[in-house]
């Protein structure tokens, strides 16, 4: 994994890789110190030997074994790394499809409720008209009878009070 890739990764993920490979350097420690309490054995074996040659074999499989080890155990944080990686970035765009989904939807169930507000209002407002003008149209017969019958008494008053 770049330098790059490792910036883009959160606290999280990093402190999650250090544990990871504080583990599998505890585990290559103790195969070092196996390798190297085998490599002690096998000196003490050349030497009773006495044989120069055979302990340069040895030693040339030992070290093999842990070169082996070593890039058994970089390809290991290498293959890690990378899907950790990969695993983030599916997470992000699967959280960030969700979010877009939600926004739809919310943006969506905010244009219905508009349009059922808008139209409870106008009829709300349809039927205060008819309303208003039902009860102006009640009180105008009403001031138009009270005139009516009220005129009538004006006028036999008027002929009442004229002076004869």
């Amino acid at each position: 994994m770049t330098e790059k890739d490792m910036k883009k990764l959160s606290r999280g993920d990093l402190l999650e890789l250090l544990l990871t490979q504080g583990k599998e350097n505890d585990e290559l420690r103790a195969r070092l110190e196996e390798a190297e309490r085998k490599l002690q054995d096998r000196r003490i074996r050349i030497e009773e030997a006495g044989s120069l040659a055979e302990a340069m074999v040895s030693v040339n499989g030992i070290i093999e074994a842990a070169q082996k080890t070593a890039d058994e155990y970089q390809e290991a944080i290498r293959l890690r790394m990378d899907e950790s990686h990969a695993r983030a970035e599916a997470l992000l765009q699967a959280a960030e499809e969700k979010a877009a989904a939600l926004t739809r939807e919310a943006e969506e169930q905010v244009a219905l409720l508009t349009r059922a507000t808008e139209e409870k209002c106008a009829a709300m407002e349809a039927e205060a008209k008819t309303r208003s003008e039902n009860y102006w149209k009640e009180v105008s017969e009403k001031m138009e009878a009270f005139y009516q019958a009220h005129q009538g008494l004006r006028e036999l008053l008027s002929v009442v009070s004229k002076p004869q």
